[in-house]
């Protein structure tokens, strides 16, 4: 799938945390795809769940309607301690999916990065809700 939204959309990175990925990671960067680790830590992710929830609240991020991601919105639980806010599975062992929703709240950060001052890329001025996230 990584390799079918590379061919169809100008795709400027794909953030992918590495743990399970790595091989994977690998391959699609030897093959021209512009892979970016994203680890799933909670410097990482506290912040970009901050950024995920303002602009949900505040309208800036629209929901296609896709069941999958509405699902794995649904089943997020909020954790909270020392390190900050993030997203999390109800338990461990949980077969409830949160996947997507932690796809689109890395997705949004790293689209929001492109968006800054930061970036050397090409996307700067193009509003969030018009990049494409695919899960």
């Amino acid at each position: 799938m990584i390799r079918d939204c590379c061919r169809r959309w100008p795709v400027r990175e794909v953030a992918m945390d590495e743990y399970l990925w790595v091989g994977e990671g690998e391959t699609l960067l030897e093959e021209g795809i512009p892979v970016e680790s994203f680890p799933q830590t909670a410097s990482r992710m506290s912040p970009a769940t901050q950024r995920f929830y303002e602009a949900v609240t505040m309208r800036r991020i629209r929901h296609d309607g896709d069941p999958r991601l509405a699902r794995h919105l649904d089943n997020c639980r909020l954790k909270i301690d020392s390190r900050g806010v993030r997203v999390t599975k109800e338990h461990s062992t949980s077969q409830r999916k949160v996947d997507a929703a932690v796809a689109a709240i890395i997705g949004l950060d790293r689209a929001g990065w492109w968006n800054s001052e930061d970036a050397p890329g090409t996307f700067q001025g193009v509003p969030i809700d018009q990049i494409k996230f695919v899960y």
